[in-house]
C-alpha cells in the first residue's frame, strides 16, 4: 500500500510544479527523472489526448478520462512498446488559473513490484502475492516466475473464485476474505485477500499450506506417542525384572494409561502395593497422576469460561431485551447488528421489518 501510495504521490508532486503548471513540461519532466530512477519513464498528455513523446491518441484510455475529471490514476498492468509490463501512475495537470492542461503519466517497470512482493514471506511454504483486476498474479518464486490466468481457476468448495475476490473490496466494502481451499495446485491452503486502500486496480493476497499450519499439533501428537511408548518400554522392562513385585502396580498403569488415552483423566487410586513398588514405577505413577490432574485443570479452566461467556451472554440480552431504553449495537462499519425491542417500538418498526446489516 506504501508502494503504491508513495509512487502515486510522487506524480502528484510532480503535476503541481510551476513548470508543468506553465505549460513547459519537459523541464519539470527532465528535473523529476533525475531524482527518481524508479520511474521507467515520464510523458505528457495534453488537453487533446495526445503523448506528446509518442504522439500516440490515448483520450480513450481510463487514466486521461480520470485525469480530466481532476483525479489521479493507478493503471492495472499494461504494456510499453517493448512489451514490457508496467504500472501507470498519472495526475492531472492544471494551469495557474485552474484551466486543465494535461495529465502527467509515469511508468514503473513491474520488475521492481515484483521484488518488493519477493520480498515477504509466511513461514516455509507460504507466500505472498499481488492479483491485478485482469487476473494476473505477481508472485514469482510461488509461481516459478510465470503471469498465470487465475480467474476461474481454483476448484474449491471453500474459496471464492478469483474474479470473486477480485471484486471483493467493492462487493464487501474492502473486508479481509481468509478460507481454507486448494490452490492450483491441488494443496490445501489456508488463504486471506484484501483491496488496497491506494488503489482498486490491485489486490494483495497471501496463501499458508494447511500442513505448516497444523505442525505444532502434529509435533505434539508426537511427543504423547513418544511418551506412550517411552512409557510401555519401562513397564516391559520392569515386568522382566521384578515380575512377581510389580504385576499388580504395572496392572494399574496399563490400566490408566489406558483411560488417558480414552479421554478419561481420573487420578489412579491409592495402593498398598505401590510402597513397595520399585521406585521407576513409582515414578511413573507420579508422572501419570500430574499429566491427569494437568489435564483436568485445562478442562475445568475451559468449562468456567464457557460458562461465564454464556452468563455474560445471557446477562446481556436479558438486560437489553427488557430495558425502558433503546439499545443498538453497530459494528466497526457502522452497520446495526441488534435492536432491542425498545428501539423497535421508539422508531415504529416491526421485529420482521429489521435487516441485520
Amino acid at each position: 500500500d506504501y508502494w503504491f501510495t508513495e509512487n502515486a504521490r510522487q506524480i502528484r508532486l510532480l503535476s503541481q510544479l510551476e513548470s508543468m503548471r506553465r505549460g513547459k513540461p519537459q523541464q519539470g519532466i527532465a528535473v523529476f527523472l533525475e531524482n527518481n530512477p524508479n520511474f521507467a519513464g515520464i510523458t505528457f498528455i495534453n488537453v487533446a489526448g495526445i503523448d506528446t513523446v509518442t504522439g500516440e491518441n490515448v483520450a480513450e484510455y481510463e487514466y486521461f478520462k480520470r485525469a480530466c475529471r481532476g483525479y489521479d490514476g493507478i493503471s492495472d498492468l499494461v504494456y510499453s512498446g517493448s512489451m514490457e509490463e508496467r504500472i501507470l501512475f498519472s495526475s492531472p495537470v492544471f494551469d495557474m488559473q485552474g484551466v486543465f492542461l494535461g495529465a502527467v503519466v509515469g511508468s514503473i517497470r513491474l520488475d521492481q513490484l515484483a521484488e518488493l512482493v519477493e520480498s515477504f514471506t509466511i513461514g516455509e511454504t507460504g507466500h505472498i502475492h499481488l492479483r491485478s483486476l485482469s487476473g494476473r498474479i505477481i508472485c514469482a518464486p510461488a509461481f516459478e516466475r510465470k503471469r498465470v490466468q487465475m480467474l476461474d481457476a481454483w476448484n474449491t468448495h471453500t474459496a471464492k473464485t478469483a474474479a470473486q475476490i477480485n471484486s471483493l473490496y467493492r462487493s464487501e466494502g474492502g473486508k479481509m476474505y481468509s478460507g481454507l481451499y486448494k490452490n492450483e495446485s491441488g494443496i490445501s491452503v489456508l488463504g486471506a485477500y484484501r483491496g488496497l486502500k491506494a488503489t482498486d486496480a490491485w489486490l494483495v493476497g497471501g496463501e499458508i499450506e494447511e500442513r505448516e499450519i497444523l505442525h505444532p499439533v502434529y509435533r505434539k501428537l508426537v511427543w504423547v506417542v513418544l511418551f506412550t511408548l517411552g512409557s510401555l518400554s519401562l513397564l516391559a522392562f520392569a515386568i522382566a525384572a521384578f515380575q512377581r513385585r510389580i504385576n499388580a502396580p504395572i496392572s494399574l498403569l496399563i490400566e490408566q494409561a489406558r483411560q488417558i488415552e480414552a479421554g478419561k483423566y481420573e487420578r489412579l487410586p491409592d495402593h498398598d502395593f505401590f510402597k513397595t513398588a520399585p521406585q521407576e514405577l513409582q515414578r511413573i505413577r507420579e508422572a501419570l497422576d500430574l499429566m491427569s490432574r494437568r489435564l483436568l485443570a485445562d478442562i475445568e479452566k475451559l468449562n468456567r469460561i464457557n460458562i461465564k461467556l454464556k452468563e455474560a451472554e445471557e446477562m446481556f440480552r436479558v438486560v437489553a431485551e427488557n430495558s425502558m431504553v433503546g439499545v443498538y449495537v453497530i459494528d466497526e462499519n457502522c452497520d446495526l447488528v441488534y435492536l432491542n425491542p425498545m428501539v423497535l417500538e421508539i422508531i415504529g418498526c416491526e421485529p420482521e421489518d429489521f435487516v441485520i446489516g
